[in-house]
């Protein structure tokens, strides 16, 4: 019997953030929610509050690669991106992946290419750390869909 309990407990705290403590469960929640609102809508300044300091790095390479065309059809968008959280594993003891759906997003593919509206759904894994008590998000490159962020 205490095995069987062991093993469940061990289960369940490898399964998801959503079986975390409500507590650290919406702190994960929020900081991937938080930075990919901010970050598929350009609001860069915002998206940089949410990773950590090596990863902010990859904001200014996302914001210095944007071109005019690129801005002036974020400014043409009618509606935010937007951005739902479908699943959220703990990796380690401080480490979780977080997979998100961003819909109506400008993807940006080159610099010599213009951007285009992506209004389908399209799932990214970001990975969230934990360091001094709160949550950021850890970026290795800058989003890909359906893959890890480097490692």
């Amino acid at each position: 019997m205490r095995s069987f309990i062991l093993s469940t407990v061990v289960l369940l705290a490898f399964s998801s953030c959503d079986l975390l403590n409500k507590e650290g469960s919406e702190i994960v929640d929020e900081a991937a929610t938080q930075w990919a609102e901010a970050y598929f809508n350009y609001q860069f300044d915002r998206a940089s509050k949410y990773v950590t300091p090596e990863s902010r790095k990859w904001i200014r390479f996302a914001a210095s690669n944007l071109s005019e065309q690129d801005i002036d059809l974020l400014r043409q968008q009618e509606n935010m991106a937007a951005v739902s959280l479908l699943d959220c594993e703990l990796a380690d003891d401080s480490t979780w992946i977080a997979t998100i759906e961003v819909s109506n997003y400008v993807k940006t593919d080159s610099l010599n290419q213009v951007g285009y509206l992506v209004d389908n759904d399209t799932k990214f894994q970001i990975k969230i750390v934990e360091r001094d008590k709160r949550m950021y998000v850890k970026m290795e490159g800058l989003p890909q869909s359906g893959m890890h962020n480097r490692d």
